[in-house]
């Protein structure tokens, strides 16, 4: 069985300045104040997509708690 759920995120886009053109920074406001860090990269022939998100502040536990069943799944 498949855990599924929508988890939205709102914040601002924060330019890179080009330091990978295939690359993106978040500033994070929902569901937690923090940053997430998406980026596609190529390694072996290979595309590779990865996703980090920090999270901080008041209820940054809570929320990291709460969702990360789903992000595991």
């Amino acid at each position: 069985m498949s855990v599924q759920r929508d988890l939205p995120l709102a914040g601002s886009i924060d330019p890179t300045n080009g330091a990978h053109p295939h690359e993106v920074l978040l500033r994070l406001e929902k569901p937690a104040s923090g940053l997430a860090s998406l980026g596609a990269y190529t390694w072996s022939g290979k595309v590779l997509v990865s996703f980090s998100f920090y999270f901080y502040g008041v209820g940054a536990a809570a929320v990291v708690a709460r969702d990360e069943p789903v992000w595991q799944a």
